[in-house]
């Protein structure tokens, strides 16, 4: 399949991090989880298959698809920063407290994790970047909820920190995670900003609005209020 027909075949799927009630939707949920076990299991160099535990978490698993196949995923959750359980999850705490209490209006707050895109369909085969393009996928639902910032940590090595310094996100400092040398990364509406590449972008505009959106159930279409 070429570059042209690849990018014109692409889908976007927005899953719940939790299908209770799979029913047609079951296929697609398990080859995405499968993707994340895979790609991360390879990412983190564990000699066993990841446990489950931080893909269930996920408000939503949003999955990018040629045909049958999911190539790319990045996944979504809310905290609620005036709430003394989110204040000491582990995920929260890697960031300095003063963030939230100094530099955000709102309470609640979005995450974005597990950017991950399969070999075989990078930007050196594609000329677009899927990683781009999921980020900025991911911020069409930050802008379509009612969250007042976006943070991440970002694998600075492979340079995901400089993918997302292009949507506005400012750096917060740095961490070890896993192994692996990450800036913490924050933006708001304020600062939040497209892509500065016009086709990138319009790859995102058209993804954004043919989604296939089962994040609550095959009747509803995502609304996070």
């Amino acid at each position: 399949m070429n570059q042209k027909k690849i990018l014109s075949n692409l889908s976007w799927n927005i899953l719940p991090g939790k299908l209770i009630n799979p029913g047609i939707h079951h296929e697609l949920y398990e080859k995405t989880y499968k993707h994340w076990r895979q790609m991360w299991t390879e990412i983190l160099d564990v000699k066993e298959n990841l446990n489950s535990d931080s893909f269930l978490r996920q408000d939503l698993v949003c999955p990018l698809t040629i045909e049958n196949s999911v190539v790319g995923l990045i996944c979504c959750t809310f905290f609620n920063k005036n709430q003394q359980a989110y204040s000491s999850h582990s995920y929260i705490s890697d960031f300095p407290k003063d963030i939230f209490k100094n530099n955000f209006d709102g309470e609640l707050i979005m995450s974005i994790e597990y950017l991950t895109v399969h070999p075989e369909f990078r930007k050196s085969f594609l000329d677009v970047s899927l990683g781009d393009v999921l980020l900025g996928l991911s911020m069409k639902i930050f802008e379509n909820s009612v969250a007042q910032a976006v943070l991440g940590t970002a694998r600075s090595k492979i340079h995901v920190d400089q993918m997302c310094y292009r949507f506005g996100f400012k750096p917060f400092g740095e961490i070890n995670k896993f192994g692996h040398p990450c800036t913490l990364i924050i933006t708001d509406r304020s600062t939040l900003q497209t892509h500065p590449e016009l086709k990138t972008q319009k790859l995102i505009d058209q993804l954004w609005d043919g989604r296939n959106d089962i994040s609550i159930d095959e009747n509803k279409k995502l609304k996070i209020a």
